[in-house]
Order: C-alpha cells, then structure tokens, then sequence
C-alpha cells in the first residue's frame, strides 16, 4: 500500500503544483526565495531534495526558464520543468525597531502570567470544591 502511494503520488499531487498552463493564461514566475520540491527521475520521491530558490534566470521573454537552488547539502543550476514549487505563504518580516520588539516581548511575557496565574486559581479553586 505503501509503495501504490508513493508511485501515485508525483503523478496526482506533485502535477497539480506544477501546472502546464503556457498556452492558455499566464503563471506565477518562480520568484527568489520560492521552496521548491527538486524531481529526481532516478529517486523516489521521498528523497527529493527540498530548496529554497537563490537566483532566478530568465530568458529573452523575461519568464524564468532556469534557477539557482540551494537545498541542505549543495546548490545546484535547475531548469524549472524539474522543479515543484510548494504553495507556502511566506510573509516577509518587516524589519522592527528595537523599542517594538521590546514591547512584543513584554507582552507575551505579561500574557504569559496572566494565563499561568488564571490557571493557578481555577485548580486552587477546584481542588477546594472537591474537598
């Protein structure tokens, strides 16, 4: 069961991630940053390598045909018909002065206490009620 699962598995999931749509309308660019599944054809896909896109190459037409990708052990020059970008929402962070984080921090401190103290009284209060 296993194995049908993983030999299914590229051809239902993966192609809908990686759609073919060149004809009929335009598709998101691969864009610096994208997490990508890299297909091997001689690898099942458990062990396809997960990386980060780290340059983008287009072609004449502007649309990107080639990138740069870093994955855990090396980075490596793909062509994108070999890439399976995962459909992650990655929101930049903004970049924070220091008073700001000081006050995240104090609240999550603050709200940390209150829930701990809330709890403290509701067991102090349940354990008196059952004696």
């Amino acid at each position: 069961m296993l194995q049908q699962f993983w030999k299914s598995w590229p051809n239902e999931h993966l192609t809908q991630h990686q759609s073919r749509c060149k004809w009929n309308k335009p598709s998101k660019n691969i864009e610096r940053g994208d997490i990508v599944l890299v297909r091997e054809t001689n690898l099942p896909p458990g062990k396809w390598a997960l990386g980060r896109i780290q340059e983008v190459h287009p072609g004449s037409d502007g649309l990107v045909r080639v990138t740069t990708v870093k994955t855990q052990t090396s980075v490596i020059k793909r062509p994108i018909t070999t890439l399976s970008p995962l459909p992650l929402v990655y929101k930049k962070p903004e970049k924070e002065n220091e008073q700001e984080i000081k006050t995240k921090r104090e609240k999550r401190n603050n709200s940390g206490m209150k829930t701990f103290s809330t709890l403290f009284i509701m067991l102090v209060a349940m354990f008196t009620l059952i004696t």
